[in-house]
């Protein structure tokens, strides 16, 4: 249940950073608009980035996280071992979302969707812990 928790929050807060930053590069001043031209909204951007992005945390990070928690039980360097497996994960994971989705292959955007991919692991991995040491004090 906490997994499920955690990639509801991370792929809200993730959909809200997606969205602001994507409204922010392309807002267009209301007195330099074309008529009958569509010019998307913060809340257009939060919907599509929640879309694509939420299945990704549900259907892949819960199971990885599954598999990266049993891998990282040692105590003493458990967070920094766990910071690197969730990173690349998510790298690897962004990579491969742009590859199976996208047909032209630019290797600026496929740098671009791995750096996304390792924001929302790390966003994933540190809202768990968080969490997860909230329930302990509790």
């Amino acid at each position: 249940m906490k997994k499920l928790s955690v990639a509801a929050g991370s792929s809200l807060i993730f959909a809200a950073i997606f969205a602001a930053i994507g409204s922010w590069l392309s807002y267009v001043p209301n007195s330099q608009r074309e008529p009958d031209i569509y010019y998307p909204t913060f809340f257009d951007e939060f919907r599509f980035a929640l879309i694509f992005a939420g299945p990704v945390f549900f259907l892949i990070g819960i199971p990885l996280s599954i598999i990266i928690d049993r891998k990282g039980r040692s105590k003493p360097l458990r967070y920094f071992v766990l910071l690197g497996l969730y990173s690349v994960v998510g790298l690897l994971i962004g990579t491969f979302y742009y590859v199976m989705f996208f047909t032209a292959l630019y290797p600026s955007a496929g740098i671009l969707f791995a750096i996304l991919g390792f924001f929302a692991s790390n966003l994933y991995f540190h809202l768990l812990l968080g969490i997860t040491k909230i329930k302990m004090k509790g």
